[in-house]
């Protein structure tokens, strides 16, 4: 689909518009009544030139509003709890399997079921920010979701039922109650599929969709060896994952085996952050519609899902699992987050990930963040691992920076000078973590992390910094590649179909540690470095991975720093 044509199909009748102040309000106490579900509704019917229809349903802690707008082909409806023993994010209660049912006066009946079935779990439910800790769900968004349905011109009668289950006192309650009454002017017959948590597009996300800069390649638009054509089919395919499930299906694995039950589970925040990093680059390479729409979605998911901590800071979700926080997934929602922020310019979409780090306990004895801790703030893995270190330093490093926090870049500098750099191992690797052997795949993603670094100069005039990255860097190309023809293989196992994954996977950090210090002029890894990215490319249509591709993990590994070199070395993308 055209741009153009995409961009019409948003407004008319297809996405919910909001205004500017829905975006900054994610994951916040909403700033002005832009972002409150009433202007939400008022808006969508603005835009659609119709009435919005309001109904709400209350009862034993829950307050469910909903909004009925006819479009040109269907009638929408927007859903939202806003009240779940408190308002957003909520109490302690649930609301399982809503439904909502209308019966016309000629007998027509159009039942609705709020949440489909891959949509929070048996029973489907939605859950306050208390709740949730103790059941599988989806938590209380701060967006409504919609569904669209046909309809006959007429008059019904509106009934409400669910399930409300107070989660803190076992105590549930079955309501099934008549709202309100809606009349449908016109028979709205073509109905559209639609996902139920379809995505909130605002006009400036629209404006900025369509002046987005698509960045040339020695003068050429996306020439054949480009990332966004030569992966454009594992790009779409995320995107169709993303519209289907709310999330990646394969989670952070790179085993298709190993897909969701989506009886069990609805959106995995640690995919949604691998997935956001590719995608926002994608869409800064294109330009394309639809690649900043998912990317919209994944950033809205992962910031919507940071909440005040029991302990006094600020945690994120993973895997709908609260009681251990860790800091590697906080660091990969971050650098999703962080990396959206390139395409927006938008400060406003990172405070949530800001408060996050700028409280996250300390380990003081390590001078670094603590790796995992539990809801009293108390550290539950104490091993130091040494790539949840560095996700946090560097995250903690880019926030102070953007906002211009002092203190968090000293920080960041403080743990790199007197926790990892000391502990590199004098041949040139960092092994898992205190006490812990080698491990290539964990070495890599440390390296890979520093190498994000290495792109700011201030970083490679730290003391001990380059030379740690360059040992690392010469111990991987000694150590974990074997030559191919004209390519470098990393893997030296490589073979099986299982370490056809791994060793992608592998080379794509490979480029993240080699491309900053080929940028930096150390031409030794310029060779390696075109001979990685010929590995992959020579890889893009092996039928012996095939859905590999469609991996969160694999998109982030491989697709974001080849998406990054692509912009930063276009010299090198042209070798390839």
């Amino acid at each position: 689909m055209e741009r153009r044509d995409f961009l019409q199909s948003l407004s008319v009748g297809s996405a919910l518009l909001l205004s500017s102040g829905l975006r900054n309000a994610v994951g916040q106490p909403p700033r002005n009544t832009d972002g409150n579900p009433f202007a939400v509704a008022a808006r969508a019917a603005d835009r659609l030139k119709r009435k919005a229809t309001h109904m709400t349903l209350r009862d034993a802690g829950l307050v469910l509003k909903m909004w009925f707008v006819e479009t040109d082909n269907d009638v929408m409806l927007l859903w939202q709890p806003t009240d779940l023993g408190g308002p957003y994010p909520g109490g302690t209660v649930a609301i399982n399997n809503p439904r909502v049912t209308l019966r016309g006066e000629d007998g027509t009946i159009v039942d609705l079921d709020l949440l489909p079935d891959n949509f929070g779990g048996t029973p489907k439910r939605v859950s306050g920010v208390e709740a949730y800790r103790r059941v599988r769900g989806i938590q209380m968004a701060r967006l409504p979701w919609t569904c669209h349905f046909a309809a006959k011109a007429g008059r019904y009668q509106v009934t409400t039922s669910c399930q409300i289950a107070d989660l803190s006192s076992g105590k549930k309650v079955s309501v099934s109650r008549e709202v309100g009454r809606l009349t449908v002017t016109r028979d709205c017959l073509k109905c559209r599929p639609a996902p139920i948590n379809e995505l909130a597009i605002t006009e400036p996300d629209r404006k900025m969709i369509e002046s987005a800069p698509v960045f040339n390649v020695a003068g050429e638009t996306l020439n054949e060896n480009h990332p966004a054509k030569v992966f454009a089919s594992a790009l779409d395919d995320a995107c169709r994952d993303i519209d289907e499930w709310g999330s990646c299906p394969w989670g952070t694995e790179s085993r298709p085996e190993k897909r969701l039950d989506p009886s069990r589970w609805n959106a995995h925040e640690r995919s949604m952050g691998f997935y956001l990093t590719p995608l926002s680059y994608a869409f800064r390479a294109t330009g394309r519609a639809d690649y900043y729409r998912h990317a919209l979605y994944c950033q809205q998911k992962i910031t919507g899902n940071i909440w005040p901590a029991t302990w006094g800071g600020y945690c994120c979700s993973y895997f709908f699992m609260h009681e251990v926080d860790s800091l590697l997934h906080a660091g990969i929602q971050a650098q999703g987050v962080l990396d959206f922020y390139q395409v927006t310019g938008d400060r406003t979409v990172l405070e949530p990930t800001y408060r996050q780090f700028k409280r996250w306990p300390r380990d003081q004895k390590n001078n670094v963040l603590t790796n995992e801790i539990n809801p009293m703030g108390q550290e539950t893995h104490p091993g130091l691992v040494y790539n949840q270190v560095t996700f946090g330093l560097r995250t903690i490093w880019q926030l102070g920076r953007i906002f211009d926090d002092p203190s968090m870049m000293d920080y960041a500098k403080t743990g790199f000078a007197k926790l990892l750099l000391p502990d590199m191992h004098p041949d040139g690797y960092w092994v898992y973590g205190r006490g812990g052997k080698l491990s290539t795949h964990y070495d890599l993603l440390q390296k890979s992390l520093l190498g994000d670094i290495l792109w700011d100069p201030q970083w490679r005039k730290q003391p001990g910094v380059l030379d740690c990255a360059l040992r690392g860097a010469r111990f991987c190309v000694a150590n974990v590649t074997k030559p191919g023809e004209g390519e470098l293989i990393w893997d030296q196992d490589y073979g099986s179909e299982k370490t056809i994954a791994l060793a992608l996977g592998k080379a794509g950090m490979a480029s993240s540690m080699l491309a900053p210090l080929v940028a930096a002029g150390h031409d030794e890894f310029r060779k390696p470095l075109v001979e990685t990215m010929r590995f992959i490319y020579n890889r893009r249509k092996d039928s012996s991975i095939g859905d590999f591709w469609r991996s969160s993990w694999m998109m982030y590994s491989v697709l974001g720093p080849l998406f990054r070199v692509a912009q930063q070395l276009p010299d090198v993308l042209r070798s390839v």
